[in-house]
């Protein structure tokens, strides 16, 4: 679990890359900047108030959890855990640290810098917290509205309550900031494409942590889900180039990526409750989700979800919850159930209805949030800003704009 922790911190310096090698040039050290404060205000916020919302016991009606763990009280040696408490703990911030560092995506290259540093833990905050409680927090056998743990929804790894949960708050943010000044348009280009891939490389080597670690042993289920998430990243890829091929008769090196990112997103809510053959079929289908998503949004919206967060995110998501309600078996985990394809239908009817919960209150509360600081502080950069670069405008750095990537 030490280990495990570790890798899941390592994804969010991989997310820095992976954005960073898909921006303009101009705004590329400007993304990994923000993906490192994103771990240092994540990792602030969570020991002092985050973590008792989260995982304390529940009030408001299991909407949230309450005080008692505020700045780590009563946090020793909890009754019921595998592991030190401590570690518990340590282990749940990297996925808020992740999730929050996937909402970047959304509003990349004209976010002013005040306005993320207030977003990012108001969001952990007010969006994160309550839907990590609702599906891992502690109800203390609870059946009300908001415990969709006790109402077996199923969620292995995080793909509701971080991948959904972001994708969706990534896509209002990027809706309510509005287009960029060069979306669409020639000028934008992005910075360098082996970023790009060593950024996906890094989230696929941190993502190991992320879903094994998340059985909480060095067990089966841990064993399964290690399995699980190499074969559907491995032919969510495949999948996305077949495609991408069948259209154009080339592959693209963001279009890899996003299908190995697709495979990852979509196998997290199941890689502990399926069998290896099932997360193949789960990685493909992930990156026909994802790309027919970003096909629409791209081409029907006016909505400048800057790097797809949505689509390859929050799309895989949302399938990759009802494919647990599909393929799920107590064969696998008898901590969890089975699915449709195992004679369980109303399994998948838990799985909708925890992926209703995140769309409203990711949307809805994210969408708030949005909309009180720009109308305290403001959320987006200067115009003369935005045309500048937020690297040189931001942080003084001097951003490269002549080299071109082959």
């Amino acid at each position: 679990m030490l280990a495990a922790t570790a890798l899941v911190l390592l994804m969010t310096p991989g997310i820095g890359f992976f954005y960073g090698g898909l921006v303009n040039r101009k705004n590329a050290y400007t993304i990994v900047i923000q993906s490192i404060l994103v771990m240092c205000l994540a990792g602030t916020i969570w020991p002092i108030l985050a973590y008792s919302l989260a995982f304390g016991p529940s009030m408001l009606g299991g909407l949230i959890g309450n005080f008692d763990y505020v700045a780590l009280q009563n946090t020793w040696n909890h009754a019921g855990l595998k592991i030190p408490s401590q570690l518990d703990m340590i282990f749940e911030c990297t996925f808020a640290i992740v999730a929050a560092a996937l909402v970047i995506g959304g509003f990349a290259e004209r976010l002013k810098l005040s306005a993320f540093c207030l977003f990012i833990p108001l969001w952990i905050l007010f969006v994160y917290c309550p839907v990590a409680h609702w599906l891992w927090g502690n109800h203390l056998g609870e059946n009300t509205f908001f415990s969709l743990k006790n109402k077996g929804t199923l969620d292995f790894a995080g793909g509701m309550v971080v991948h959904l949960n972001a994708g969706v708050a990534a896509f209002v943010a990027g809706c309510v900031i509005g287009p960029r000044a060069e979306y669409k348009s020639k000028k934008s280009s992005v910075t360098h494409l082996h970023f790009c891939l060593l950024g996906v490389s890094l989230i696929w080597f941190g993502w190991l942590g992320f879903n094994a670690g998340s059985a909480g042993a060095a067990n089966e289920v841990a064993a399964t889900a290690l399995v699980n998430t190499i074969f559907a990243a491995a032919m969510g890829g495949l999948a996305w180039v077949a495609i991408e091929y069948i259209r154009s008769k080339h592959i693209t090196a963001p279009g890899l990526a996003a299908g190995v990112v697709a495979g990852l997103v979509a196998i997290t809510p199941a890689c502990g409750f399926v069998q290896p053959m099932s997360s193949l079929a789960i990685g493909a289908l992930a990156s026909g989700v994802s790309y027919t998503a970003m096909y629409i949004i791209n081409e029907r919206f006016r909505c400048d979800d800057s790097l797809d967060v949505f689509s390859v995110h929050g799309m895989s998501a949302i399938w990759g919850a009802l494919a647990t309600g599909l393929f799920a078996t107590l064969a696998v985990n008898p901590e969890g159930d089975n699915g449709l394809f195992y004679g369980n239908a109303s399994q998948l009817f838990d799985q909708l209805r925890g992926i209703l919960y995140v769309l409203i209150w990711s949307g809805g509360v994210s969408f708030l949030l949005l909309k009180l600081i720009d109308w305290s502080i403001g959320l987006r950069c200067h115009p003369d800003h935005e045309t500048l670069g937020l690297d040189s405008a931001q942080f003084g750095l001097k951003s490269n704009t002549s080299s071109s990537d082959p």
